[in-house]
């Protein structure tokens, strides 16, 4: 039997003064697709949102990370097929100085891109996150 987990999440959206989403490049092994997608991550136990997206933008990018506004809520099931199921909350806010790619190991690449030149194999909690900024709602189904 396989065990079903939930876990917490973080995903922070960063734009620059052009208005460009930074994004990353994955490299998974476990997903047929190497996903383009937002910085994310997921929460220790020890942390709250904030933090959490603090941590992973620096862990990722190289860069501080000052959140702004928590601007929604998404919630998903692992697009490996795995019995994990995600809630994941979407933080917007700004960096300092230029992000470079501190993990070459995970991900291809760490770039900015125009909103309307997003790539099509964009990761579900990205799609999520957009969705709900397009929106303007806390969450997906509101």
């Amino acid at each position: 039997m396989t065990e079903e987990l939930c876990r917490v999440g973080i995903v922070a959206v960063i734009r620059d003064e052009n208005n460009r989403f930074l994004m990353e490049k994955r490299k998974n092994p476990e997903e047929e697709d190497n996903y383009w997608g937002l910085i994310a991550g997921g929460k220790k136990a020890d942390e709250n949102s904030l933090e959490a997206a603090e941590r992973e933008v620096m862990e990722e990018t190289g860069t501080d990370f000052h959140p702004e506004e928590i601007v929604g809520i998404v919630e998903h099931n692992d697009q490996r097929g795995d019995s994990t199921s995600w809630t994941v909350v979407v933080v917007e806010g700004a960096i300092n100085g230029e992000p470079g790619n501190m993990e070459p190991e995970k991900r291809e690449e760490i770039t900015w891109k125009k909103e309307d030149e997003l790539p099509d194999n964009l990761h579900p909690t990205t799609e999520l996150a957009l969705d709900i900024l397009e929106k303007d709602a806390m969450h997906p189904e509101l």
